[in-house]
């Protein structure tokens, strides 16, 4: 069922497991088939009892093969960002990048480090390979170290993965400031085909690279530059293309998955975490009270048609965003500028977003700050933001009172 190679990687028949098609359950019931029905996850082992030492018997099998690996990787990988109802764990997050795993896990080994400080030094490099592009960009030392500085708690001191696509984000946004449409279109590739998020972003770099420069008149426009449209989709599509060869209908269920959202909020302070405290203390017998500790744990399971909303939000704000940009200069700042807009407006409107999300449209506004000095208080104030983001999943002072209240 699990295999394990001299290198410290692992394969698994996914026949066994469903967590890469369903956020309901990890194991599929040939699992079931084979080891028995499962047991109510919080209830203790009672090997006093015959099912209890079959459960005990079968922890222990698990821990014995693959403590060095598998198990370390979900702990790690595999974990929501919010606690779940009634218990002080937290759920299974069924996407996982298991390319870095693999990185890092060859780099525990091989150092003897331990799993989990070999990712922080995964990410940290990662982080300062990101601060060298800035710096080889920009030519200036502090930008680049406030660069680094206001992108540090969000990578490499919390564990967030999103700094692993950052250089591919980065050299997207160097390449197309210097009108390298095909190599933009390759980074970009790499970006997605490492993190689906960025993605959003796809529409308005499409819109930069081949869409009309200015308004007919407009004085102010940019001089015109040759369309090279196959420049700017065929190294994306040949990324996707060598990716798909690799990992086959995986990576296609993955980005059906995409679109699937299971809850509204995923720990992000956005409309959807307000939707899901007002829930929780208007409705508490619907969806749950907030936890003991006054924390807000996001609503899972939730019908779609609730979903629906914050959705249909999102997409008028986003096809209203595409409609200006399409009509606005195709010049530098304003492609960061709608390209911040963009992505801001699917972390705050769109439903299934996590607090860490936000890190695209943080990068995006230092950008912007750094080449158009108007928008300096924009990124300011979202890299203070950003660090702050993470407190939903904790307690916050409001959903402190209220539990008091309800107490």
């Amino acid at each position: 069922m699990i295999s394990r190679t001299p290198d410290g990687a692992f394969a698994i028949v996914p026949e066994y497991f469903e967590y890469q098609t369903t956020a309901t359950r990890s194991y599929s019931s040939k699992f079931v088939d084979l080891f028995g029905p499962p047991r109510p996850s919080y209830e203790p082992i009672d090997v006093g009892t015959a099912e209890g030492r079959r459960f005990a018997d079968l922890a222990a099998s698990v821990q014995r093969v693959l403590e060095d690996t598998l198990v370390v990787w979900v702990t790690e990988f595999g974990r929501m960002p919010t606690f779940q109802k009634g218990a002080s764990g937290r759920d299974h997050n069924p996407k996982g990048f298991t390319v870095w795993l693999a990185g890092a896990g060859g780099w525990a080994q091989l150092t003897g480090m331990e799993p989990h400080a070999a990712l922080k030094l995964l990410l940290l490099a990662m982080l300062l390979a990101s601060t060298a592009i800035v710096l080889a960009w920009t030519r200036s030392v502090l930008f680049a170290g406030l660069f680094q500085l206001a992108l540090l708690l969000n990578s490499a001191a919390l564990g967030y993965l999103d700094v692993l696509f950052l250089p591919p984000l980065l050299l997207t946004f160097w390449a197309l400031q210097r009108e390298r449409v095909a190599l933009a279109s390759f980074c970009f590739g790499l970006t997605v085909m490492t993190k689906f998020q960025p993605a959003v972003l796809a529409p308005l770099l499409l819109i930069h690279a081949l869409g009309p420069r200015a308004r007919p008149g407009d004085a102010a426009a940019p001089p015109a530059r040759s369309r090279r449209p196959l420049a700017a989709l065929l190294p994306a599509l040949a990324v996707f293309g060598v990716t798909l060869a690799i990992f086959g209908l995986p990576l296609l269920i993955k980005l059906r998955n995409v679109t699937k959202d299971w809850f509204l909020c995923g720990g992000a302070f956005n409309l959807d975490w307000i939707a899901t405290w007002v829930i929780r203390v208007a409705v508490p017998g619907w969806a749950g009270p907030l936890e003991p500790s006054g924390l807000c744990p996001m609503i899972s399971e939730i019908d779609p048609l609730y979903m629906w909303p914050s959705k249909l939000l999102f997409l008028a704000a986003y096809v209203a965003i595409l409609v200006a940009w399409w009509r606005r200069p195709k010049t530098y700042p304003n492609l960061l500028l709608f390209s911040t807009l963009a992505f801001l407006a699917a972390w705050l409107l769109s439903a299934g977003m996590h607090e860490n999300h936000v890190y695209v449209a943080q990068v995006l506004a230092l950008l912007l700050g750094w080449f158009d000095r108007r928008f300096v208080g924009v990124a300011a104030y979202w890299s203070l933001a950003a660090e702050v983001i993470p407190s939903p999943r904790r307690r916050t002072p409001l959903s402190i009172r209220v539990w008091s209240a309800q107490k």
